[in-house]
């Protein structure tokens, strides 16, 4: 028996799905059949070879517009110009005093502008498979309000119902985008050196000590180490991070990073069945194979939801009038009753709910977690039967997170209004002339910005920092100087300070020679330059919050102060901000004195809401200071402990 794999069209919703897979598993030639809605997949066995046509003669004997295909196509779309044409239609007979024969006749061309494809289906449905889908609620229910008068009303349900559609459609294809993006990080073939003869052979045939060789736009196929040459590489599938990272001769490599610059040659140290690639998209299909409890329950309930409905609705037209009731009352309650009771409101919204825990939650804050850890590590602790279980862990430091691993700065908050604890302390960081806090019951803080690209926010933080006549630091990338030399201009004109973020913004703690680390800071101390025609003042903040000791020295032997925070929180996803609440709820509640405060430039709800709050810092007694002022403070500090 052969399993078979197909890709599953115009699918409307998980009822659907699941009508689909109990009517294949009840014909004799098929075994096993799964279809799984929120992957759009198809997959059966079978001792049978059957060809597309055939399979979408039985899939379409169910659903009349679904298809299978062997490769991802565009889903439909309901035609917006249809609905607003419909609607349009019906306004005019509604609002305008039109003869009752067009009025009439402008109606039933919305109706069957509108119903057409809903009740062409239901009806297809009742004589193919004998049973009642949620298109028979709709259809009785709309065309029940026409014979009773309440034409309007009918309209209304149905366009809503359209309009439910064609979000529903969008935000479903959205999120399969975003799963199909993260699938698409898996590389099919290496370029395998063999006897001096470049040969391409399948990603899952690479075996261990394989020289491959990626060429500039490659996958990388399997995990492995530099052997020979230097490039840049784009880990943003993997990491999030949007700066190429510079690698060389016995750096290692991750699956599913793209070389970016010349033509390199990896050692293979894992299979493909043991590299970052495969291990990720072996947690995503575990996860989207297996129905979740709530929808397992929903398919069942289901299959017998809609005759009931239907029975319910038919008793309250029949038993409401015994109970002098209006006969046409009775049956405009019991159309109500269909409407509110369609079971695709129960349908919908498991797969809605499944998509934004799978396509936001894995997506946006799981893969970024490879950031803050080496993926093999994190990959380890990973249960394997379970997205949910891969610990939240992000490169800059969460509030909520517990100590990080040694090489990564983390914090923890024991009380709320008190200085967190660090990686280290306040004064084993000073005598590396390193900062995260000042050691101080004073009410003071101070106000940095990390800067990796300009995204029209800058302008309204800085209004709101002038307002309040705050002085803040601004970290940036070489690249932010090049791109917004106009920005940099007036930080420095009134009166901020510009600190160093590197040039590409990597991890430094990877760095071993002081000439490899001093290159990536004077970069921007050039950049920076060409564009003032001032030094740039000598602040450095670690990227990724990435460090250790040999650089925090590094860093001090050119003269550089190095800053990581006390206070931060996830505020650095453009596409998923948080709310106004959850911000102050963060830099309010946690809030202390001698705070290193660390926000992104890039945020929308920073630039949304630092007037207010500086407004509220000031007013719970908190004076905002430059970031020299912590130097001298905590110099005196340490001086006194030793």
């Amino acid at each position: 028996m052969k399993k078979y794999k197909y890709v599953i069209n115009n699918l409307d919703c998980a009822n659907c799905a699941r009508e689909i897979e109990e009517y294949m598993n009840s014909l004799d030639d098929f075994n096993n059949v799964v279809v799984n809605f929120n992957t759009s997949r198809v997959i059966f066995e079978s001792d049978k070879c059957f060809s597309l046509d055939e399979l979408n003669k039985i899939v379409s004997s169910v659903e009349d517009e679904a298809y299978l295909t062997l490769n991802e196509e565009n889903s439909k779309e309901y035609h917006l110009s249809v609905l607003i044409v419909a609607i349009l239609l019906s306004l005019v007979a509604y609002i305008f005093k039109t003869p009752k024969w067009l009025s009439y006749s402008l109606y039933i061309i919305s109706y069957v502008l509108l119903l057409y494809k809903i009740a062409f289906s239901a009806v297809k449905m009742l004589i193919k498979n004998h049973s009642l889908n949620e298109y028979a609620l709709i259809t009785i229910s709309c065309l029940g309000a026409f014979f009773i008068g309440d034409i309007m009303e009918g309209i209304m349900v149905v366009s809503l119902y359209t309009i439910g559609k064609i979000l529903e459609e969008k935000a479903i294809n959205n999120s399969r985008k975003s799963i199909k993006d993260l699938i698409d990080i898996k590389q099919s073939y290496a370029n395998v050196l063999i006897d001096d003869e470049v040969k391409e052979v399948a990603v899952e045939d690479v075996k261990i000590d394989d020289i491959i060789v990626v060429k500039s736009g490659e996958k990388i196929p399997v995990d492995g180490i530099i052997i020979d040459g230097k490039t840049k590489i784009d880990t943003s599938s993997l990491t999030g991070e949007s700066e190429f990272s510079s690698v060389s001769e016995n750096d290692e490599v991750l699956s599913g990073s793209i070389n970016m610059g010349d033509v390199i040659k990896v050692k293979a140290t894992k299979t493909y069945s043991d590299s970052t690639v495969y291990k990720i998209l072996e947690l995503l299909e575990s996860a989207t194979d297996k129905k979740t409890k709530t929808e397992t329950i929903v398919a069942r309930v289901s299959k017998i939801y809609t005759p009931i409905v239907l029975l319910l609705a038919i008793l309250i037209i029949v038993l409401l009038p015994l109970a002098h009731v209006s006969f046409s009352d009775a049956l405009y309650r019991g159309l109500t009753f269909l409407v509110i009771s369609c079971p695709c409101a129960i349908a919908i919204s498991v797969p809605l709910s499944y998509f934004s825990g799978i396509g936001a939650g894995f997506l946006k804050e799981q893969i970024s977690a490879f950031s803050g850890e080496s993926a093999s590590a994190l990959l380890s602790t990973v249960n394997q039967n379970s997205v949910t279980s891969i610990p939240r862990t992000i490169s800059c430091a969460l509030p909520d997170l517990t100590l990080s691993s040694e090489g990564n700065w983390g914090l923890s908050f024991q009380e709320e209004g008190k200085t967190p604890v660090g990686n280290a302390s306040i004064q084993e960081l000073a005598s590396m002339d390193a900062y995260y806090a000042q050691d101080t019951s004073e009410k003071v803080l101070y106000l940095t910005f990390d800067a990796g690209y300009e995204n029209g926010n800058t302008p309204a933080i800085l209004d709101a920092l002038k307002k309040h006549q705050v002085k803040a630091t601004f970290f940036v990338v070489g690249t932010y100087i090049d791109s917004e030399p106009e920005l940099i201009k007036r930080i420095t004109k009134e009166g901020h300070t510009v600190g160093n973020h590197t040039w590409h913004h990597p991890d430094m703690s990877r760095i071993s020679s002081i000439e490899d680390f001093q290159k990536e800071l004077d970069y921007v101390e050039t950049a920076y330059k060409n564009v003032t025609g001032k030094n740039m003042t000598k602040y450095y903040r670690p990227p990724q919050g990435k460090y250790s000791e040999a650089n925090l020295q590094m860093a001090k032997e050119l003269g550089y102060k190095s800053f990581f925070w006390s206070l931060a929180y996830v505020d650095w996803y453009q596409d998923n901000q948080p709310s106004k609440e959850e911000a102050f709820s963060k830099l309010l509640g946690r809030i202390h004195p001698g705070a290193i405060v660390l926000l992104h430039s890039t945020s929308s709800t920073d630039a949304e809401i630092l007037d207010e709050l500086l407004t509220r810092w000031e007013e719970m007694g908190y004076h905002v200071q430059p970031l020299e002022n912590i130097i001298s403070t905590s110099s005196a500090t340490v001086q006194q402990h030793t």
